[in-house]
């Protein structure tokens, strides 16, 4: 009699069974996020810039007059976005083609960069399993570039000056290299095993909070 209770209180009911099925399954695919070096890296770039800029912004002043309202939005002056690698289109024009790649690693403002990152990491951590350390760092530095030169044939086509900066051409290009190949992958592999789904159609690679 006591046996049979013990072994009823230890088995869990069927509604207990189902709701603990899905949280094994969620952290069985769960991936720490140190195993995201590419997204990490071209993050660090990012930031490494704009701290090598930063001396040479307004923010420091606005601080000292307790500007804080602009703080976020004060932006680089003309002359330090040039030193430091942004696309200028009459530059581009004498030949320093390196600022179609250089410019996607430099950014305006405070808030240029916070949020270009935070989709950057979203984007990164989402998209690195499924295209590849070497993928993720290719398909930021082709679609950013590709970014920039569009700009500079707008500049060339309109007869103005076009000084371009930020890595939202490279954010947008990974974005939209996710979608081509989730709905690919989806249309593919509905109900079986696939690659580029991390291995089931229902189950990505998710980071480890």
């Amino acid at each position: 009699m006591t046996n049979s209770s013990q072994t009823e209180a230890l088995t869990p009911s069927p509604l207990e069974a189902a709701e603990a099925t899905p949280a094994r399954s969620r952290s069985r695919h769960r991936v720490p996020l140190w195993r995201y070096p590419a997204t990490y890296l071209l993050i660090g770039i990012n930031i490494a810039v704009f701290l090598v800029m930063f001396p040479f912004g307004p923010v420091m002043g606005l601080v000292h007059q307790h500007a804080w309202s602009s703080i976020l939005t004060a932006p680089f002056d003309v002359d330090t976005l040039v030193r430091f690698g942004a696309s200028a289109s009459p530059l581009i024009q004498a030949g320093q083609w390196w600022r179609l790649v250089t410019g996607a690693f430099v950014h305006v403002t405070i808030l240029h960069i916070a949020l270009n990152l935070w989709c950057l990491w979203n984007l990164g951590i989402f998209g690195e399993p499924l295209l590849g350390k070497r993928g993720l760092v290719a398909v930021y530095l082709l679609t950013g570039t590709t970014g920039m030169m569009f700009s500079y044939a707008w500049s060339i086509a309109s007869g103005q000056i076009a000084l371009v900066a930020g890595a939202s051409g490279a954010v947008f290009g990974i974005a939209g290299i996710l979608i081509i190949l989730l709905s690919t992958a989806s249309c593919r592999c509905r109900g079986k095993s696939c690659a580029a789904c991390g291995g089931r159609s229902s189950s990505l690679p998710w980071p480890t909070w």
